[in-house]
């Protein structure tokens, strides 16, 4: 009977086990925490509190991995929606056009999505969960990886568990470089990128009127002096969920006179005027996270046989640009891939890392690309990356009059396209001829809620 363990029951390491499903008789997801019966915040996921972007492109992937799941996200409460119609996205001095795209959205809170991938999984048959159970080794012969040494939190029972595939999806804190070197391997190279964010988050009582029937906000401070952003989402059960993020060295206080000064510093004003009218209906939470981090295992030329690394364990990303749900999402249908190429699960670490490489190239380019526009961010600028930052301000610019520019974008945004789509000839035409005719003038924030 072949078996497969999974370390780790956050997004990354549900949807790697409901891939492995279709592949080994039995599939157990080892979990530290403590998993809730809901669709609830826990301790392991301090990120849940805070707003939570679902991409097109992941939402697509995990259509293909559970059949009707945006059915059952919308049973829950969740909002469906045009990314381009239903959000207001404020960047380098205006909002952007407004205008049906055809990309198929959704609002809702982190907890639901995690707790409904997390229902779908618990139903399949050849699944089983242990949770409040500590990793503390990784079985080793004859360079392949056996199984795993855990210890019952509750009890304090030790155990070892046999596996012929384990699975890290244990998140950016992730242990496998570690048993690498002490089983005698190399450690992935890393590339990491300090942004020293925080976020400061508040739920709030949503009315359908707010913004006009809005049902997302994005307010991003331009660089390099304005090192303040917004996010503000509709979620579940008429509710706003609002997060104010502050970059290298800037916060938010958890405080309501502090939240409200540091809204009031973002450069167009719905954000604040949501949080000075709104009912509150939640504490402040803080969260901080200091640097995108990237494990290059697609660089190794000798790994373990037995072992996979998934999701935030290979790359985590600035969580501003909402991005690492879906990068876990389109991972594992490159892990579905792979399994379903070949039987032998000899080499399949060099495929896999391979293809997961090429999913994080497209949100890292996006994200670092970004954080690179703020002089403080300590990484190697070449010309190129020089020459495409430059360009796109351009095309953010161009996006606030031209709605075929904007909505190119947001196919990039939700990982639909890759960046170099925004270099195709007409587009950039469009986007040349946009500039030259803008006003000096830049569109003001009232004017994206306007039909």
């Amino acid at each position: 009977m072949k078996q497969a363990i999974v370390i780790g029951a956050s997004m990354g390491g549900l949807l790697a086990a409901r891939v492995l499903t279709d592949h080994f008789d039995k599939v157990t997801i080892i979990e530290r925490d403590s998993l809730p019966q809901a669709a609830e915040n826990r301790k392991g996921v301090p990120q849940g509190r805070h707003a939570h972007g679902l991409l097109a492109a992941g939402a697509n992937a995990l259509g293909q991995l559970f059949p009707g799941f945006k059915d059952d996200l919308v049973a829950g409460g969740a909002l469906p929606g045009d990314p381009s119609r239903e959000m207001g996205w404020y960047q380098f001095g205006g909002y952007k056009a407004r205008s049906e795209s055809g990309i198929e959205g959704i609002f809702l809170s982190r907890p639901l999505i995690e707790g409904t991938v997390r229902a779908r999984v618990k139903a399949l048959k050849n699944i089983s969960f242990m949770d409040n159970t500590e990793v503390e080794e990784l079985e080793y012969q004859q360079n392949r990886i056996s199984g795993i040494q855990l210890i019952h939190k509750a009890s304090s029972l030790k155990e070892t568990l046999k596996a012929d595939l384990v699975v890290d999806a244990s998140g950016r804190g992730s242990q496998t470089p570690k048993y690498l070197e002490q089983m005698g391997f190399m450690r992935p190279t890393e590339s990491s990128v300090k942004i020293n964010l925080t976020y400061t988050t508040r739920v709030y009582e949503r009315n359908s009127s707010d913004v006009n029937g809005l049902k997302g906000l994005i307010i991003a401070g331009q660089a390099p002096k304005n090192k303040c952003a917004g996010v503000a989402l509709a979620i579940e059960n008429d509710r706003w969920i609002i997060t104010l993020a502050g970059a290298l060295g800037e916060a938010a206080e958890a405080t309501e006179p502090g939240f409200l000064d540091f809204a009031r510093k973002l450069p167009a004003p719905e954000i604040y005027n949501i949080i000075n009218k709104a009912k509150p209906l939640s504490d402040f939470v803080v969260h901080k996270f200091p640097a995108s981090q990237r494990r290059h295992y697609e660089k190794l030329t000798d790994f373990p046989e037995g072992l996979l690394v998934f999701g935030d364990a290979i790359c985590s990303f600035n969580p501003i640009f909402g991005q690492g749900m879906s990068v876990a999402a389109l991972e594992a249908l490159e892990l579905k891939k792979v399994l379903t190429e070949t039987k032998s699960l000899d080499g399949l670490w060099k495929r896999f890392f391979k293809r997961a490489a090429k999913v994080v190239d497209i949100p890292w380019t996006i994200a670092v690309g970004e954080d690179l526009r703020y002089p403080e961010v300590e990484a190697k600028r070449s010309p190129a990356v020089n020459f495409i930052n430059w360009y796109v301000g351009k095309v953010h610019q161009a996006a606030q009059k031209d709605a075929i520019v904007a909505n190119a974008f947001h196919q990039v945004s939700n990982l639909l396209k890759p960046p170099p789509s925004l270099f195709a000839p007409r587009l950039m035409t469009r986007i040349i001829q946009t500039n030259r005719q803008r006003s000096a003038k830049p569109s003001q924030p009232s004017e994206a809620f306007g039909d």
